[in-house]
């Protein structure tokens, strides 16, 4: 299992996240830890365009998919559009912020599933995306 979820941080790593600094991608928990004087670097670089597309990704595989902080997908898509925003929330990607609370419909991952299920969905979107692009360029 080891070798399974090295693989799975690999391509992860490589192929999903490949301009976005490691510091500032979105875990697994639900967390975007985007410092605010990096706020330029992250929204005007790759990382929110590839931070999205985690999102989408994930949101088509499991439409209420739920991070371990008890995040969904419109949760943290609120807070990159606060956190790219140009008024006082520039900067604050605190993604706490947009929980929609305990009672909430989506459904939670067991911790200890967690991070090799999300990284599983990450490897599925991936080459979901490959796929797409691989049809697209023989046209």
């Amino acid at each position: 299992m080891p070798y399974c979820v090295s693989i799975i941080s690999f391509l992860y790593v490589a192929q999903i996240y490949i301009g976005c600094n490691e510091a500032y991608r979105l875990n697994p928990s639900g967390n975007i830890d985007v410092p605010p004087v990096a706020a330029d670097l992250f929204c005007n670089g790759p990382c929110l365009a590839e931070t999205q597309e985690v999102l989408n990704c994930i949101d088509k595989l499991f439409s209420n998919f739920m991070f371990h902080n008890k995040a969904t997908i419109p949760s943290v898509r609120y807070a990159l559009d606060a956190g790219c925003s140009y008024t006082s929330q520039r900067g604050n990607f605190n993604v706490g912020q947009y929980i929609e609370g305990v009672t909430s419909n989506a459904h939670r991952l067991p911790n200890s599933i967690s991070f090799h299920t999300f990284m599983l969905i990450i490897v599925c979107c991936f080459s979901i995306s490959y796929d797409s692009l691989k049809y697209h360029w023989r046209k």
